[in-house]
């Protein structure tokens, strides 16, 4: 009788350790998923942080793209607005008192009338008999204006007749000045200004 009820007894204490070793290994389980789980949500908030921080150096990007973009936009603005202030006249008159010719050249205008009415206005303070003998435009370009003279001789007096040429370069200006006239020197140039 002792001997049955020890083997029940027995019996009834690995039942026991069955029991609770299967608990806990069902804790070690949940431990585990628990776990995992955690580690999952972590993993998902590093990715979250890594896309927004993506996202945010995106937006960044594209800003100074944008403003880069506007950057240059102004500054193609500024270029050919300055660009387009390249037109030029040169007037040319008579100063009486000097005797002489008189030019004047205003460069880098917005448009070619500006240049002539301020190239006749100028000139018009020191000259008279005054025109636009030269209109030109673009970067760089020049006027040469040459003045001549030639001398005939008439009974009882000699005669002087004068006047001017203009030309882009210096030597075109002689030329063209000493195919109308006996002697000829380049006394006025101006030039846009370049790029």
């Amino acid at each position: 009788m002792r001997e049955q009820e020890a083997e029940a007894e027995r019996r009834r204490q690995m039942e026991a350790e069955r029991q609770r070793l299967m608990r806990e290994r069902e804790a070690e389980v949940e431990r585990r998923r628990q776990a995992e789980a955690e580690l999952q949500r972590l993993a998902a908030e590093a990715r979250e942080r890594e896309a927004e921080r993506r996202r945010q150096a995106e937006a960044e990007l594209q800003r100074l793209a944008r403003e880069q973009e506007g950057e240059a936009e102004r500054r193609q603005r500024l270029e050919q607005d300055r660009l387009s202030r390249r037109h030029a006249a040169t007037a040319v008159g008579r100063n009486e008192a000097a005797r002489s010719l008189y030019a004047v050249t205003f460069i880098d205008q917005p448009s070619a009338t500006d240049a002539e009415s301020r190239a006749l206005s100028q000139c018009a303070q020191s000259a008279t008999e005054y025109k636009i003998i030269a209109r030109f435009s673009g970067p760089g370009k020049c006027v040469f204006v040459a003045a001549g003279s030639t001398s005939f001789r008439e009974p009882g007096r000699i005669r002087r007749v004068s006047g001017a040429r203009v030309a882009p370069t210096e030597w075109e200006a002689l030329q063209k000045c000493q195919s109308a006239y006996e002697t000829c020197r380049v006394f006025h140039t101006r030039c846009n200004s370049s790029l």
